[in-house]
């Protein structure tokens, strides 16, 4: 038996969605079976979905899908490369989807191949280093390393939310040997979280709600999901927004993790280490110490601040920083030459700092732990390795030295200069 496949989050379920499955089937045939790949209670940048995943699910089937099947957390939560893995992955086990079905800017089935082909390629990551190397965001240096490969017209899928979806989906498809056909079905109404036009997008709805536009955020729901979000609503299950609990969510698994990696150090005292907490984090850390037994007071190899002031003098004099990768941290460190155990948030755009993270990684001048592997015992284990072989240090800070521009500022002034005149 054939069947048709689609990768969504339906967050909520909205009438572009219904469109879609009616536009399915005037394809490939009203008695096609419908597969959904679908997010559970958490999606794409690890946020909260607007309402539960089975009241989702029902909506999506009393909309026209025959089985709904939940994409896996550490999948449905990831960056678009993964996440598009994931739903493929789901809907091949199933053994049944023959199409992908998926909405598409451009509906060129042919072009969204031809750019995956050409990323999956050998001459790719060497086009993209050459990019990187330039004054050019990642997703912009994507673009014209594939546009260097393939041409402008054939790489500007990657200028287009749901084409670049759309690419990683024919990636995963193509590293799975899968046989699946893609099958683009034309956007209509507002673009990926867009407000306006005739069908409203899913970012759009939940905004609405947010904003008090409860009445006009209903009326661009499906009406099967309209209706299961009411009774959601009714029972205090929906809608579920991340902000009023992401702050909080974040700085206790941080706190946890630097709770446990302090209380390491203090048992063993290896080195000496300057931590800032941040003001709310640091009578919470404080606190978390005190539990483990941690008198900080008989550990002055450990500082813990509320805020590292004279970060200048305390990033210059280090031997080893552990930060984040933001594009300022990544300079800084850089022109420094000092090398850094970089933990890239993973609540950012397109996963930037990964990407950022990954580059300095290569060059051998950072160690690279994600959050989900950045325990207390990670940290202090990387650390206490990195501090204990001079030669790895030294290699890690040519590493750092080889990225760094040292006289950034000035480069910026005579490029603002060189405009005026």
């Amino acid at each position: 038996m054939a069947a048709a496949g689609i990768i969504a989050e339906y967050n909520p379920l909205h009438l572009g969605h219904c469109c879609q499955l009616r536009r399915l089937r005037a394809l490939l045939g009203e008695e096609t079976p419908v597969i959904c790949a679908m997010s559970g209670n958490f999606v794409q940048r690890g946020d909260f979905a607007l309402l539960p995943k089975h009241a989702r699910a029902e909506a999506a089937v009393r909309s026209g899908a025959d089985l709904v099947l939940e994409i896996p957390l550490s999948w449905a939560c990831a960056p678009a490369e993964r996440f598009a893995q994931g739903g493929v992955e789901v809907l091949q086990a199933t053994g049944l989807v023959t199409d992908l079905v998926f909405g598409s800017e451009s509906a060129d089935a042919g072009a969204i191949r031809s750019a995956a082909e050409a990323l999956l390629g050998p001459d790719f990551p060497e086009a993209l280093r050459r990019e990187l190397a330039g004054p050019h965001s990642f997703a912009a240096a994507r673009q014209r390393a594939l546009a260097g490969l393939i041409g402008e017209e054939g790489a500007e899928v990657l200028s287009r939310p749901n084409d670049i979806l759309a690419v990683e989906y024919a990636k995963a498809l193509s590293r799975e040997g899968s046989e699946v056909h893609l099958v683009p079905i034309l956007r209509q109404g507002a673009g990926h979280d867009q407000d306006g036009g005739e069908y409203p997008s899913a970012g759009s709805i939940r905004r609405m709600i947010q904003e008090g536009r409860r009445a006009e955020a209903l009326a661009a729901m499906a009406p099967a999901m309209r209706e299961l979000y009411e009774a959601e609503e009714a029972r205090g299950r929906a809608p579920v927004f991340a902000a009023g609990a992401e702050r909080a969510i974040l700085a206790q698994l941080r706190r946890m993790g630097e709770a446990d990696f302090l209380a390491l150090e203090a048992e063993k005292e290896p080195f000496h280490h300057i931590h800032g907490a941040g003001k709310s984090g640091y009578p919470v850390l404080l606190e978390q110490l005190r539990g483990k037994g941690v008198d900080l007071a008989d550990h002055p190899a450990l500082q813990v601040r509320e805020y590292i002031y004279d970060m200048a003098t305390v990033m210059r004099a280090a031997d080893l920083v552990i930060c984040r990768a933001g594009a300022s941290t990544i300079s800084e460190i850089t022109a420094l030459a000092t090398p850094a155990i970089l933990v890239p948030s993973p609540y950012v755009t397109n996963n930037h700092q990964e990407k950022n993270a990954r580059i300095l990684e290569r060059h051998g001048g950072a160690v690279v732990l994600l959050e989900s592997e950045a325990s207390g015992e990670a940290l202090y284990r990387t650390a206490r390795d990195i501090l204990r072989d001079p030669q790895r240090q030294a290699d890690m800070s040519r590493g750092m030295a080889e990225l760094g521009i040292r006289d950034a500022t000035k480069r910026l002034y005579d490029t603002v200069m060189s405009i005026r005149k």
